[in-house]
């Protein structure tokens, strides 16, 4: 899958997870028949269901998850970290660490 693909699906969960009802799920759901197959669907429904009735759609959002974005929003001032050219993935290994011990020493001094 490429990576366009991943973020449309990233979105379409979402969206789905901030739906009040299963008539939003299934307006959305039939709105994107396009990038989803019918198993993902029914999957999907289930799930969006399941967590309705549940009741566990009032999600909180947690202060140490924008600190992992951020941390990974630093990493596009390098310029080999902001798109994927490596072929190895030590090689990225490698640059990861090298750009998080500029960004603490920049931090230090």
């Amino acid at each position: 899958m490429n990576e366009q693909r991943h973020k449309d699906y990233f979105n379409l969960i979402q969206r789905l997870l901030s739906c009040r009802s299963d008539d939003e799920v299934r307006e959305i759901l039939a709105a994107t028949q396009d990038l989803i197959d019918a198993g993902l669907v029914q999957k999907m429904l289930e799930m969006a269901s399941n967590l309705l009735r549940q009741g566990e759609l009032d999600l909180v959002v947690l202060p140490k998850r924008w600190l992992v974005e951020r941390t990974f929003g630093w990493f596009n001032w390098c310029r080999r970290l902001s798109k994927d050219y490596e072929i190895l993935p030590e090689t990225t290994e490698t640059f990861v660490y090298v750009a998080m011990i500029r960004l603490m020493l920049k931090q230090l001094a």
